[in-house]
């Protein structure tokens, strides 16, 4: 992936400044973190974000349940998600498709998250959003056999 985005060298840095920022130092949960990758994952289509990260929801509390409800756009079922779960992916859903979220979302959302943290929600869609469509487009593989790419943007991230 960063191979395919190093064709355009001015926006290639600034882009793995703003990836590490929402991986790595954005104040929501790893969990919520995982979830949020995955779910743009699923709605921008982008089979590369998903397997890069799927192992690593899995290791931050992300159940098999919720993989197959993200991946079949189920994110209201109560018996699937709690109640903040439910609030953050209805906001990100929204973002996603709206222009903004509804007044009802949104205050459901500041019920669970800071103005900060809702801030960086949007933030980190829009990243993905940018990231599916450089793999989407230019068909990037994932090679298995590569460290990922969240290990690649810290190692960046520390020289800088």
């Amino acid at each position: 992936m960063l191979r395919m985005w190093s064709h355009s060298v001015s926006t290639l840095m600034p882009g793995i400044a703003l990836g590490t920022a929402c991986i790595s130092n954005i104040s929501l949960s790893d969990y919520t973190k995982e979830l949020l990758t995955l779910y743009c994952a699923v709605k921008f289509k982008c089979t590369y974000t998903w397997a890069r990260h799927v192992n690593g929801a899995k290791a931050q509390g992300v159940t098999d349940s919720q993989l197959q409800a993200l991946k079949d756009g189920i994110i209201q079922d109560r018996d699937v998600w709690d109640e903040q779960s439910v609030a953050f992916l209805a906001f990100l859903d929204e973002t996603i498709d709206c222009p903004e979220a509804s007044n009802e979302t949104f205050n459901k959302a500041k019920k669970w998250f800071s103005d900060r943290e809702m801030v960086e929600i949007v933030t980190a869609q829009g990243f993905y959003y940018m990231w599916s469509r450089i793999a989407t487009t230019f068909q990037v593989e994932v090679d298995e056999g590569l460290r990922g790419d969240y290990e690649k943007a810290k190692n960046w991230a520390k020289t800088k």
